[in-house]
């Protein structure tokens, strides 16, 4: 049974469960594959998000609803920043620099600081999350089996107990990209770091220009 969780495979149950979390009406009745990109798209529009024309990002959005709390999302930009909008979440910076300590040990007064904003704003103590994404960031400075390895560690100390990772990268050599990593490969990475249920996202729509794609697996 697939572990991936996406507004795409929701049922009309967890749609209407969807829309009354974020404050939208939604029809109980109707074309499955209609209600799904109609709940997709009125969620977005509730939190003044704009949902992405690249294929790939598209995708991983429609994953957001369903990430468990809470979220670390490394990999942050203008355009990914605003997806704590719809999910709580916060990353190590607003827009890191690239590099192999991304994830921060446990000790970065940046990171610390988030965290106790975090806590401070939704009354919530912990110290691990249930859920990191980290996209864009191998192959894009963490490039070399050490640093990757370093920060796959780094994510595994923060997830909690059968926590989930979700990885994105892309597989095809690009302008500001370092490493270009195959499938294959990166199953190997993850497997030497111990992470395991890993599982490649099949479905992930072709980008040519990119060739972005997403494993995820679990601590």
């Amino acid at each position: 049974m697939s572990q991936i969780e996406c507004v795409n495979n929701m049922d009309h149950k967890e749609l209407q469960k969807l829309a009354k979390r974020h404050g939208f009406t939604l029809a109980k009745s109707g074309n499955l594959e209609t209600l799904r990109d109609t709940a997709f798209k009125r969620m977005m529009k509730k939190h003044g998000v704009k949902y992405s024309d690249i294929p790939t990002r598209f995708y991983l959005e429609k994953m957001l609803p369903c990430f468990k709390e809470p979220v670390l999302f490394l990999g942050w930009a203008v355009y990914t920043a605003q997806y704590a909008k719809i999910i709580p979440m916060i990353s190590v910076d607003y827009n890191p620099v690239t590099k192999p300590d991304i994830v921060a040990d446990v000790t970065n007064k940046n990171l610390l600081t988030k965290l106790a904003d975090y806590r401070r704003e939704h009354g919530m103590r912990f110290r691990k999350f249930n859920t990191i994404v980290v996209n864009g960031v191998i192959g894009w400075g963490v490039n070399e089996d050490p640093a990757i390895d370093r920060c796959l560690k780094n994510c595994s100390d923060l997830l909690k107990a059968n926590g989930k990772l979700l990885i994105g990268w892309n597989t095809k050599k690009t302008e500001g990209s370092s490493r270009v990593i195959k499938p294959d490969e990166m199953s190997k990475i993850l497997k030497r770091n111990k992470f395991r249920n890993i599982e490649f996202l099949e479905d992930t729509p072709e980008d040519p220009e990119w060739q972005h794609k997403y494993y995820m697996c679990r601590k």
